[in-house]
Order: C-alpha cells, then structure tokens, then sequence
C-alpha cells in the first residue's frame, strides 16, 4: 500500500494511467495486484471519478437507476472487459449483470470486442491461474447462473434501429393499441 485515507486505501499498479490505483476495500486491492501480475493484462483502470463509465438500468422497483462496474481492462490481444467485483450480491446484481451484458453487445458492435465479467470473492480465490482469461471462465458460470434467475422488465435497447423508423413504428404499434372511439370523427385515424 503506497498511499492512503480515511476512505480509500491506493495501491501502486504499473499497468495503468496513473500510477496509483484507489481501492473500496480489500477485495479490491487484491483484485489490483491481480491484474497487475496477469500475464494477459496490458492495462486496466479503476472506474471511477466523474469521467468513469456508467450504465443505465431497470431498478427491480421498475425506477431508471444507474451503475458503474469496478474495472475496465484492455488484454494483450485487445478485448476489453467490465469488471464487477462482488463481496455480498444483493437484489439488483442480476439486473446491472444484464444490463452490463447488453452494454458490451452494443459497445462489440463498432469494432472493439467487450466482455462483462461478474467476479465474486469465492471465484477470485479459486483462480490459480494469472489470467484474466482463467478468472473469466470461472466467474462466467457464475455469471450465467445469476443472469438466469432474473426477468427483466428492461427495455429492449434498439442500437441497431434508424431513430426516425424506430420512433414511427412504435408511435404506430401505440395507436393501434388505444380505444380512440371516445375522440370525434375527425381526429380519429383511418
């Protein structure tokens, strides 16, 4: 540990940015000298401050609400994969995971291949192997078992739409959907 506060403990990472990484706790800490010994790693940085990556997603109360994952981190062979580390999951862990999956389909399809990674503290310690790519396969099965147990009230997201097309299907599905007999004649559609 090089530096630290009464919040954050930072740990030194010749892998990223800046040279020092902040750390929420222990877990993460570990997770930093982790992936700066991973042999696949060729950078990585902790996800925070007001620059850091956020995802949108349905609360299970139905509310938008948004989260952060961990870390972002770029492989030697130049994927790239969200990290979510996780001491205790909770009610919403299996939403943010879909949420986090569905943002690295649409982030795979300009060119740069995403990866979400779903890392409980029990996988992380059974990993032997200084691979990101060892800990992925652990912590997917993991990650499928999590995304199974959870519908989704998400939206689908239409990346792959033109906006102008999108908006009048949809604006045509809705009508066709209403009672409009209660209007008069004339401003009913035909």
């Amino acid at each position: 540990m090089v530096a630290r506060s009464d919040r954050k403990s930072c740990i030194a990472s010749d892998k990223t940015t800046f040279n020092l990484v902040p750390c929420d706790g222990g877990f993460e800490a570990e997770f930093v000298d982790f992936l700066d010994t991973c042999r696949d790693v060729a950078a990585f940085e902790k996800n925070a401050g007001p620059q850091k990556l956020m995802i949108d997603y349905l609360a299970p109360n139905g509310r938008p609400a948004i989260f952060w994952p961990d870390f972002l981190i770029r492989l030697k062979n130049n994927r790239h994969v969200l990290a979510e580390l996780k001491g205790i999951e909770d009610s919403t862990s299996a939403v943010k995971a879909k949420a986090a999956i569905e943002w690295c389909k649409a982030a795979s399809a300009s060119g740069a291949k995403w990866d979400y990674m779903y890392v409980t503290a029990p996988t992380f310690e059974a990993n032997h192997d200084f691979t990101v790519e060892a800990l992925s396969r652990g912590a997917g099965r993991r990650l499928l078992a999590l995304v199974d147990t959870f519908t989704s009230k998400q939206i689908p997201l239409p990346f792959d739409e033109k906006p102008e097309v999108s908006r009048k299907e949809k604006a045509d599905k809705y009508l066709s959907e209403i009672d409009v007999t209660w209007l008069p004649e004339g401003l009913r559609r035909h």
